[in-house]
Parts: structure tokens; sequence; C-alpha cells
């Protein structure tokens, strides 16, 4: 081989070593697609009830406003308590261990994403069903979450929850029943969480 080759070789060796490999892009936007994304990862990692794996959608710096508003008769009693992110995954797991028969879905997703893509207050509803102490459940939750990017990634920085819980009756055996059997709301309604994004301006009570 004369050494004009040879050096071609070379210079093309050379070349190709000098070239970065290719990477997945980091995000620097939220966008709808972005938040859906995630928000699906988050439905399959709370329906194999990971308790570990959840942690990783949400800011380790995280708040939880959980929001009930009790009916006394004609009397409504609205009460609320803001707990950090360790309490809340001490709660997930704790509630998780004693029911079976669980799942979680989300719906009902509305996202508002601000023009530079930096935060997005979205808010949705999870229902998630189970058997608790052979009782049927199901607990649907209105939610509003904030998520912002973090080093390129997308994180849960605080989340007001309004749940209701619904006990399920179980289903008569047939020729036992006359009527259909439904679901009966808990005599315990929950307000909705604020619509509106202006709720991250300030930031929720640290709890005492």
């Amino acid at each position: 081989m004369t050494p004009f080759p040879r050096l071609h070789c070379l210079l093309l060796l050379l070349m190709a070593l000098a070239i970065p490999p290719l990477r997945a892009q980091t995000p620097v936007r939220l966008n709808d697609t972005l938040v859906l994304q995630f928000l699906d990862r988050l439905q399959q990692a709370s329906s194999r009830r990971e308790v570990r794996e959840i942690t990783s959608f949400y800011d380790p710096e995280a708040l939880f406003q959980i929001v009930y508003k009790h009916s006394y008769g004609e009397n409504a009693v609205e009460q609320s308590m803001t707990i950090p992110f360790s309490k809340y995954q001490e709660d997930l797991a704790r509630g998780w261990k004693n029911v079976t028969q669980y799942s979680f879905k989300i719906k009902n997703i509305k996202i508002k994403t601000t023009p530079n893509g930096a935060e997005s207050a979205v808010s949705y509803t999870t229902v998630e069903t189970m058997t608790s102490d052979g009782q049927p459940l199901m607990i649907e939750t209105k939610r509003l979450s904030k998520i912002i990017l973090k080093n390129g990634k997308p994180l849960i920085t605080v989340t007001v929850l309004s749940p209701v819980i619904v006990p399920v009756t179980a289903a008569p055996k047939p020729g036992t029943a006359k009527s259909p059997t439904l679901p009966v709301k808990k005599s315990i309604p929950t307000n909705a969480p604020p619509k509106s994004s202006e709720a991250w301006k300030t930031s929720p009570a640290q709890p005492q």
C-alpha cells in the first residue's frame, strides 16, 4: 500500500474518533407532550405501587396540601394540612401495604405551561380502586400540581389534593336483589383545588 492511502485512512480514523457519540437531547422546555409522558410514567409506577420509583417524580422538597370539606347538616367545615414529601411517602407505603386489587388511573388532564416553558400547572383527577379489610373502595382525587424542569428532568414541586372516598357495595348474587347496586358516596364531599396557576406565586405554609 502506498503512503497516500495509508495517510488517508489514518485521517478518516482520527475524524471518526473526534466526532462525539449521539446522545438523547435533554429537554429545555416543558410542553404538553412532555407533561403527558411524565404523567403516564407516574400512572404506571403508581399502579405497580413502587414507592421508591415514585420518588423520582417529585422534588425532594415537594409539598402536599390535602384539602377536606366536612359537612355537618347545613354547615360545612373545610380543613387542610400541608405535609412534606417524606411524610407523604411514608403514608403511601403504609397505605399500599394494607390493600389488595389496587389500580391507579389518571384522567381529565388540563395543562397550562408558562410561555418560557419553565413550569406547568397541571390539573387532573386520579382514580384509585382497591380492597381494604375486605371492603371495595374507590378514591377519586382532584389534584393540581406544579411541574418544573430541574437539570432537564420534570419534577413535581407542589400538589394540592382534594380526595373523595367512595365505598363500593359488593355486587349482589344473581336473583338476590331487585335493583342494581350503585356506589354510595361518603358524606364528606370535598372542594376542588384552585384552578389557576396563580396558586404557585406563594408557596403553601410549611408544616408545623
